[in-house]
């Protein structure tokens, strides 16, 4: 039974994170500690980050590759290359800020294992990390490693997969009853 999870509120982000750090493995660690004021400003940057990588991506996948349609192969390509110009100097730093902004996150957030169960916003917290980490993955072999993708060279997957982190985020919220 995990009603006392609940009622402490170890997974839920409404100003009790200081409750959901207290008895985790991490709780000895000065890093992880740290004030509310360091916990909101990491989660500004965090969702500040997310915003421009995913805003690349929504505008990538909705917009610029609709730019075909409208424009000859040639124009499409200079326009395409003017664009991503710009992109290649901001959004990976931005994703890797945000991956390592959200495991912060998930480190001060996610609170102790009860009876060897998870709790639902857990198991939430534990697949959006996924998510997360695959694409800082991804992202990190294209930038550092100049190592490019086997499958999904598209914007396609990412677009997808930061759509349900989003969708995921919102389950964190849900009053999970076991």
């Amino acid at each position: 039974m995990l009603t006392h999870i609940k009622k402490k509120r170890y997974y839920v982000l409404d100003g009790y994170q200081h409750i959901a750090i207290q008895n985790t493995v991490f709780s000895g660690y000065p890093f992880f500690k740290g004030s509310q004021m360091i916990y909101t400003l990491i989660h500004t940057i965090h969702l500040l980050s997310a915003f421009v990588y995913g805003g690349f991506l929504f505008a990538d996948y909705l917009f610029l590759s609709k730019m075909p349609q409208s424009l000859t192969a040639q124009e499409h390509a200079k326009a395409r290359e003017s664009f991503m110009i710009h992109v290649r100097k901001v959004v990976p730093y931005a994703l890797f800020i945000a991956v390592g902004s959200g495991l912060y996150l998930l480190a001060r957030n996610f609170g102790p294992i009860t009876n060897g169960e998870l709790t639902g916003a857990q198991t939430v917290m534990l697949m959006k990390a996924y998510l997360g980490l695959w694409l800082g993955l991804r992202g990190f072999n294209q930038k550092i490693f100049k190592i490019d993708p086997w499958i999904f060279k598209s914007h396609k997957l990412p677009f997808f997969l930061v759509l349900s982190v989003i969708v995921l985020s919102q389950f964190i919220w849900f009053e999970w009853e076991v």
